[in-house]
Parts: C-alpha cells; structure tokens; sequence
C-alpha cells in the first residue's frame, strides 16, 4: 500500500504550519492594537496620534466590528493550524481504489482520461508513471497530469481524495438513487462507504425494508468492497 505521508509531503505540511504561525502571531498583535486603539479612543476620544482626526463613536464602532471580525479570522486560523498538526501525524491508508475520472476531475485532462479509459485503466491505483512518458508523451496536459500523478504518490493530494482513498466513496454517491436508505445513513451518521463494514442491517427491517430489499442493499455494498476494496 502506498503511504500517503512522505518525507516531501511532511515538508510541505510543516512548512504551512509555519506560515500560518507567523500568520497568527501578525493577528495577535493586529488585535492588540485594535485593543489599544478603542479603550483610549473611548476614555479619550482623542486619537493616539495628533495627526490623526478626532474619532466620533461611530467610528469606534468600525473599530469594535474590526476587532470582533479579526478574532473570528484568529479562531478560524488556530483551527486549520490543529488539523495540519494532525494531519503532519496521521498516515491516511490508501485502503480504496480511486477513480481517474475524479482524479482526474478538470476538463482539460479529458484527452488523458480518454487515453486512459482506452488501456482499460479506471482507477489511479492501476496507471503507472510509465505510462504518460511511453503512451501519453504527445496528449494535451499530459505533462501536467503526469505531474499531478507523481505529486499523488507523493501523497500531496486534495483532502477529499485522501479521505475517499481512506474510507471510499460517499454512500450518497454509491446509493443516490435510494433515498429511503440514505434518509436511515444520516440518522445514524454514516458518511463513507467504509463505514458501513459495521452497519448493523437488521435495523432496516423495522423501518419497513423487505428482506429483498435488504439485500440488495448488502449486495451493492459487497459489490463495492469487491471491485474498489484494496
């Protein structure tokens, strides 16, 4: 299997987390000065700088809304800097096939995808780097696919595709044209299609499945571990 978290991708990681630090810190002292700024302006009303114009109330407000606005981008920001932490030091497994039609989601790789879908290649996992220097050297973008290829083994990828790689498909993907068992999924909090190893299946017969109905369902979901499960 291929593990996701290389010496490059955790460079990468770390160096975000770095940035965002000296983000934060720029904040901190923004919001500080605003701080400053309305407690004088309010005792009194007189700009810390002479050069400055008096201030009248509304502008302080300005200032309140100023404050208020940087703290919420403080608490945003102290948010995305604990999940790169935690993905500096989570290894997501590449636990489940992953399609070139959503890897390759942008238009301008349709001659790739087509190419691709020609060597009877359907999932990322199946192309090898080989590939775009032997069969696909002369393809519109096909040096910027190859480059998204390599950064993928890499695992410098969006973090929806880690996730499906992870956990796979979206149920309500797989079961879009179920509603009445997506409306049981989101009751009991089932996102991926992982998560449905642990589905307690009985469960569906007291809101009205047929044993038929029942196993169809199980079916399609065997069916999936089956051709997408690595």
């Amino acid at each position: 299997m291929l593990g996701f978290f290389s010496k490059r991708k955790k460079n990468v990681l770390e160096q975000e987390i770095i940035e965002l630090k000296e983000l934060l810190t720029l904040k901190d002292k923004e919001i500080d000065s605003l701080r400053e700024q309305i407690q004088y302006l309010s005792e009194n009303k007189e700009p810390i700088q002479d050069s400055v114009p008096t201030f009248n109330p509304k502008q302080i407000d300005i200032f309140e809304k100023n404050l208020k606005d940087s703290k919420e981008e403080n608490r945003r920001l102290k948010s995305e800097l604990e999940l790169l932490k935690q993905e500096v030091d989570t290894d997501l497994s590449n636990n489940y096939k992953f399609n070139i039609d959503d890897f390759f989601s942008s238009s301008r790789f349709n001659d790739v995808k087509s190419n691709l879908s020609e060597m009877d290649i359907r999932y990322v996992q199946e192309i090898d780097i080989e590939i775009f220097e032997d069969k696909l050297g002369d393809i519109k973008n096909s040096r910027e696919a190859k480059k998204k290829f390599e950064d993928y083994l890499e695992g410098i990828v969006e973090w929806d595709v880690k996730v499906a790689l992870e956990k796979g498909e979206r149920v309500t993907k797989i079961f879009s044209k179920y509603r009445k068992f997506l409306n049981v999924i989101t009751e009991n909090y089932i996102e991926f299609m992982d998560d449905l190893k642990d589905f307690k299946w009985e469960i569906l017969a007291d809101r009205g499945f047929s044993q038929e109905q029942i196993q169809e369902l199980k079916n399609k979901v065997a069916e999936y571990y089956s051709d997408r499960k690595l």
